[in-house]
């Protein structure tokens, strides 16, 4: 906790470099299938490659949280609870030079009473949490030029979706 502390309070500059995000993406996922491996990820990607000028490691550690806490919802449920955990990963370029990336499960969604802070620094809605996961991937976005989004996954029955748009 000690050390999440620290390196919210520190962050580090980006240093821009052509990367491939897709493949950042897919990286991420796959880690995260062998850690996880009842939960179904799939990354979907409107066209391959999509370049982007930005931190990749600043960037990678954004994803990769923002996947880390959908499973760790989807791994939270009730035993009752016997659907399968998806996480869904949406690549796709919009106007202006832009990319949407969706973040879908089909987990518990978002706390209603806090959705609106969860990416300020110290709210959280999970038991034990540090409230800065969130946080650190909004200034990531932020310091990238782009634009993070919490609501309700609308292609299940339940469950989050963490938009990002990067230029």
């Amino acid at each position: 906790m000690v050390q999440t502390f620290s390196d919210f309070a520190r962050m580090p500059k980006p240093l821009i470099a052509r990367f491939e995000l897709v493949a950042l993406i897919e990286d991420i996922s796959f880690a995260r299938r062998v850690v996880s491996p009842d939960i179904d990820i799939r990354v979907t990607a409107q066209y391959r490659p999509i370049y982007l000028g930005g931190d990749e490691r600043l960037l990678g550690q954004a994803f990769t949280n923002i996947i880390k806490n959908a499973a760790e919802a989807l791994e939270a449920r009730p035993e009752t609870d016997d659907a399968r955990g998806i996480i869904e990963v949406v690549i796709s370029e919009i106007a202006n030079d832009r990319v949407d990336v969706k973040i879908r499960d089909n987990g518990p969604g978002f706390p209603a009473d806090v959705r609106e802070q969860l990416l300020e620094p110290y709210v959280t809605g999970r038991e034990g949490g540090t409230g800065l996961g969130l946080a650190i991937v909004n200034r990531v976005i932020m310091d990238h030029g782009g634009v993070v989004e919490l609501a309700d996954a609308t292609s299940q029955k339940s469950g989050a979706e963490v938009k990002i748009t990067l230029p």
